[in-house]
């Protein structure tokens, strides 16, 4: 096998590990969404929200359930948490890969001694449109800041009608590091340039 082939091969395999990760992207923004709307509508009627959950564990698996709102709400905060991580964590991998990409692009194109092999790199990028950088602008700003907004609000809320000490400072920890995460994550999508 020729060295082009090894490369265009990697290549190939490199591109499908981004577009599975893009798709798990997409899930988990999904899920996320879910899960912080949910969250958001503890605020609005979290009983109502306790008793429909209890209603569904009931008929679905016939086993009665009665937990505190309180407990419902760290629970949303645990799932919230890990939801975040891993939709960061994917959203930070598929960026490198970007990177990664353009460079094997520029190897096979070197190689091939022809411009044309740059799809997801300077083509790509070439006459960007500007509905792609709003588009851009809203993942990676509007969200992220977003979400600490409500998470700080939702945690306020908390705080006003608190019934139990320790589920509140359980849920400051995750909203702190939800928020922690979140302004890391925008530090990285975002880096200041050294000129």
């Amino acid at each position: 096998m020729e060295k082009i082939d090894l490369l265009y091969d990697h290549y190939k395999e490199t591109m499908q590990l981004s577009l599975n990760m893009q798709k798990k992207r997409g899930t988990l923004f999904v899920v996320f969404c879910i899960f912080e709307l949910l969250n958001f509508s503890m605020l609005l009627f979290p009983e109502k929200i306790t008793a429909s959950i209890s209603q569904y564990i009931l008929s679905q698996y016939n086993i009665s359930v009665d937990f505190s709102i309180a407990i419902l709400q760290s629970a949303i905060w645990i799932a919230l948490s890990y939801i975040m991580i891993r939709y960061y964590q994917t959203n930070i991998y598929i960026e490198r890969q970007y990177k990664y990409i353009a460079v094997l692009e520029d190897k096979i194109s070197t190689m091939l001694k022809e411009p044309c092999f740059k799809r997801e790199s300077d083509n790509y990028l070439e006459k960007y449109p500007i509905v792609l950088d709003l588009i851009s602008m809203f993942y990676t700003w509007i969200i992220p800041l977003l979400i600490i907004i409500i998470n700080i609000g939702k945690l306020w809320m908390e705080f006003r009608t608190a019934s139990n000490l320790w589920s509140v400072i359980f849920d400051t920890l995750c909203c702190g590091f939800t928020a922690v995460l979140t302004i890391m994550y925008l530090a990285m999508m975002h880096p200041r340039h050294k000129n």
